[in-house]
């Protein structure tokens, strides 16, 4: 899986990204030494300080607490070193990061990770004289906690702190109180309502000196030609939500152990190798994003202060279905799961009945966005329920569906008492309100709302006729849903708007395809993504389309990825492999994903790292595989008469069913399930490939053959020979 000319970075390569990682709970990213100190280069975001997912300031926006960064500086010889000649490599399979630095004679590496199982962070520097005389150098590193808080973290935009304003609505004191120990010392802090501790330590013993913020611990090595020295350095964070028990250095050799078993472990769940290695490592850099990011309550575009301050949006959808599709279905619950614990200030917001989620939401369901006309966005809602109806869709668990259906019911409410409104001739029809492009309307009937609001009705309306409650109320929904089918907008394909200008394109118009897939194979369907590809396509993948909010020269991948699975869907894999292939165009150094890929800029990789993009690529890529929809599970549907080669293991259906395959040259020459239990399971496959593998079943309108099983528990083959299902 290891492919280490893809995952490393050098100082001579034009683009850089600092790498991530991180827990869910602590994330972070490394400056080229392996530490935080590393001055950021002009047109780079600064990513290198640490994010503690749910530790935030009071006041209207919730912003993170800083936690700062730790700080290396090197002196050989007596004199300061200056990082020039370095690499840095992602190791995915372990999740850590190597750093090689070369000061002359002295070779310098670091590996530095965000431990998976407890909040800390973990270096080990080695130092290798390779030269004929012996080297006296001096290793610092420093630590201290901000205590400057910028008072329009609080209020940004129009309300931002007028200039000697007296008072700052929100404003918080940062307590501290510094603890020398033999081998490091402790911060301790007291900010609004958090009371906790972070504590740097290092071994060998060094100098320690603390400062009323912080501290620093002084290593001074002298190396003989040939010698080689270490120093580990921990730094533990602890809170009364989060308590870590402070490690010795050998606990931290097991961590350390555990940590890459851990990693091995996420590995093993799904894999999926294509014959382009790139395309291979883009997946595992996607999830590996993902995985860092995805906190205890759901997963936000990314866990740093520059991006929107860890705040969550509709986006988690994406990872979600990534993580889901992958076979991480206890990860990706956590996504709905949060959605529900929050459910009751939902309510209470929306007025009761109605679920009026937060556009940008903090870990315990407050409003976190700056004020704007963003606020008046509803297609969020339908996202919110699309995550709760694709887990029954994986699961078909009816006691999940069951503890889900408030969320479902909340979410259509919303929809029928704040979004639909009829009109003059007394057809239903959404008020004017902000769709998906933010840079145009108000709009009625923008398609992307429309779209998630059928779809939130129908799926509320089949929930509750499974579960056989709300007669009356789901017999309204679905009425409603019909009719709004009536009035999405456009002929021949889906406008983004009843009032769309001639010509108008933007990625909404994929929303009825994908992610709410109310008509996704019909003619008009083919016809609109046919037009909307060829409308948004450019040199590298594609773009979003509309108007200001699409700079020129800007390539998205996660808008890409929607294009991809769209055609993947109609079973039209030739087009949406080919834009498969066409994200890799728009991937940062170490393969990241990010927001797009902006030409007019000197450091064109804007927001590295970007959870939407990493879950819209892997849901994407899995689709070419395996499609669950309200029928069951469609196979191979995105594998066209031109796909090349790919091995997939644990890629989820439905029913808790997990699939692995082969195909060489186009051709399957594997294909197995995996059942936990005995269980009756149908699935969908394309013809052409049903009929070349002798697989039986009875064909429908859209050249789908559809077969039956019996699963017993454990692996059914039902192509070629045996393939390992992990």
């Amino acid at each position: 899986m290891t492919h280490d000319n893809l995952r490393t970075v050098t100082s001579q390569d034009p683009h850089q990204v600092s790498p991530i990682a991180g827990n869910g709970e602590i994330v972070t990213a490394f400056g080229p030494s392996g530490y935080h100190d590393t001055p950021i280069r002009d047109g780079h975001l600064d990513t290198r300080q640490i994010a503690w997912s749910g530790r935030r300031l009071h006041g209207p926006t919730h912003p993170l607490i800083r936690f700062g960064r730790i700080q290396r500086s090197l002196t050989v010889d007596g004199a300061a070193i200056i990082d020039r000649d370095w690499s840095q490599t992602i190791d995915y399979d372990h999740g850590w990061i190597d750093s090689h630095l070369t000061h002359g004679n002295l070779h310098e590496t670091t590996r530095s990770l965000v431990c998976l199982s407890e909040n800390l962070l973990i270096f080990r520097s080695r130092f290798h004289n390779q030269g004929p005389t012996a080297i006296d150098l001096v290793l610092a590193l420093s630590y201290a906690f901000p205590t400057t808080i910028d008072p329009n973290l609080h209020a940004p935009g129009p309300h931002q702190r007028v200039e000697g304003e007296s008072e700052v609505a929100g404003a918080e004191t940062i307590r501290l109180r510094v603890k020398t120990r033999s081998d490091g010392f402790s911060v301790y802090y007291h900010i609004g309502q958090h009371l906790g501790e972070v504590r740097l330590a290092g071994n060998p013993i060094s100098v320690v000196a603390t400062t009323t913020q912080g501290g620093s611990c002084t290593h001074r090595l002298t190396l003989a030609p040939g010698a080689e020295a270490e120093v580990w350095t921990w730094v533990a964070f602890c809170d009364r939500v989060h308590f870590t028990h402070f490690p010795d250095l050998t606990r931290i050799r097991t961590l350390v152990e555990d940590h890459a078993r851990g990693w091995q472990a996420f590995w093993a769940t799904s894999q999926v190798e294509y014959d382009d290695p790139q395309l291979t490592a883009f997946r595992q850099a996607c999830l590996y994003t993902i995985r860092c990011n995805a906190s205890p309550w759901s997963i936000p575009p990314g866990y740093f202060h520059i991006y929107w301050e860890g705040r969550t949006f509709h986006d988690e959808l994406y990872p979600f279905l990534a993580l889901l599709s992958a076979g991480h279905g206890e990860l990706a619950q956590r996504i709905p799961q949060f959605r529900l614990t929050t459910l009751p200030q939902a309510l209470a917001t929306g007025g009761g009945l109605a679920a009026h989620y937060p556009w940008e939401t903090t870990e315990a369901g407050l409003e976190g966005g700056p004020y704007g006309h963003w606020h008046d966005e509803r297609f969020h809602i339908g996202q919110i329920a699309e995550t709760a109806w694709r887990l029954f869709l994986y699961q078909r668990d009816d006691d999940d569906l069951r503890r889900f259906y408030p969320l479902l019911r909340g979410c259509a409410e919303m929809f029928v008492k704040d979004v639909l409104v009829r009109d003059a001739q007394g057809s239903l029809r959404t008020r004017l309100l902000t769709d998906f492009d933010e840079n145009w309307g108000p709009l009625s009937n923008g398609i992307f709302t429309l779209a998630a609001a059928i779809r939130t009705l129908e799926n509320a309306a089949s929930a509750a006729e499974r579960l056989q409650v709300d007669l009356r109320t789901r017999s309204a929904w679905q009425a409603m849903a019909k009719e709004l089918r009536l009035a999405m907008p456009g002929a021949e394909i889906y406008t983004a708007a009843d009032d769309a200008p001639a010509g108008y394109r933007h990625i909404a118009q994929v929303g009825p395809l994908h992610p709410f897939p109310v008509d996704s194979t019909s003619a008009k369907a083919r016809a609109t993504l046919t037009a909307l590809h060829q409308d948004l396509k450019t040199s590298r993948n594609a773009t979003v389309g509309g108007g200001v909010s699409n700079p020129q020269g800007s390539h998205w991948i996660w808008a890409t990825a929607l294009l991809a699975t769209a055609y993947n869907q109609q079973g039209r894999g030739d087009e949406g492999f080919a834009l498969l292939r066409q994200m890799l165009n728009s991937a940062g150094p170490f393969l990241c994903s990010n927001e797009r890929w902006q030409e007019d800029r000197p450091q064109p990789i804007v927001l590295p790292w970007f959870t939407t993009s990493a879950g819209a690529a892997v849901f994407a890529l899995h689709s070419t595989f395996v499609q669950v929809d309200e029928t069951g599970t469609i196979l191979l549907n995105g594998i066209g008469p031109n796909f090349g080669s790919a091995r997939f293991t644990g890629l989820a259906a439905s029913h808790g069913v997990t699939v692995s395959g082969e195909i060489r040259a186009g051709a399957v020459v594997r294909l197995s399930v995996n059942a936990p239990v005995a269980v009756s399971w149908s699935f969908a496959v394309p013809q052409r490939i049903a009929t070349a593998n002798g697989l039986a079943g009875h064909c429908d309108g859209n050249d789908l053959c559809h077969c039956e099983f019996d699963l017993p528990a454990g692996q059914t083959v039902l192509v070629g020979g045996d393939i390992l299902d992990r």
